[in-house]
């Protein structure tokens, strides 16, 4: 009912209010990610922000070349997917290290990891702007507006959270819960426990990468 209210408000407070729903949304998103490890899959970690900025990062870097073959909205969902994808690359890397890990270990690798990513953010000033990060990149043509914006992000949030939701009830999000519930029952069952934490990883970070 949030966004039936801003009509009442002024210009400014409106915009205001578009961009903390649109923020809300985006770490919504973000915290549906942690979920499918910690909730459905008892992996805990500590670094998933990681992911977060890793497709933060891969928006920015490809949006630009984007813009110079497509259209601007195709090139501002080409750059989403894109961020999506080295998120879940992200997850994939971290999930390969921590098959053999579980409780303490796993989330003091996922930390460690996460700081090695934004120790290199931080470092290469050249490709990420630093502590400044990368400028002059808001969206262009339909989406300039912050109430396409918002439902671009509405809309990709309610496809997403459905879309995890429908692999919960999966097989696969059965094995995930199996895999966190009795991991030597699991195993002794047949699944393979490696390649249900890299696919949770991989998962994880793509939906981290989006909301990024």
């Amino acid at each position: 009912a949030a966004p039936f209210w801003l009509v009442l408000l002024p210009g400014d407070w409106r915009a205001y209010g578009l961009l903390l729903l649109t923020e809300s949304l985006s770490l919504g998103l973000f915290a549906l990610s942690l979920h499918w490890l910690i909730g459905m899959g008892g992996l805990l970690t500590f670094g998933q922000a990681a992911f977060f900025g890793l497709g933060a990062y891969g928006v920015a870097l490809s949006l630009p070349p984007l813009r110079m073959g497509l259209p601007e909205e195709a090139a501002l969902l080409a750059a989403l997917l894109a961020g999506a994808g080295i998120g879940g690359l992200g997850g994939l890397m971290v999930g390969a290290l921590a098959t053999r890990l579980s409780g303490v270990s796993l989330a003091m690798v996922s930390l460690a990891v996460a700081q090695g990513i934004w120790s290199l953010a931080i470092q290469a000033k050249g490709l990420t702007g630093g502590d400044d990060g990368i400028l002059g990149l808001s969206p262009r043509g339909f989406f300039a507006d912050r109430g396409h914006f918002y439902l671009l992000t509405l809309a990709l949030t309610v496809a997403v959270a459905l879309w995890v939701r429908r692999q919960s009830f999966a097989p696969g999000g059965a094995f995930l819960r199996a895999m966190r519930d009795h991991p030597g029952r699991a195993a002794a069952a047949g699944l393979s426990l490696t390649g249900l934490k890299l696919r949770a990883f991989l998962l994880a970070g793509a939906v981290a990468g989006l909301a990024g």
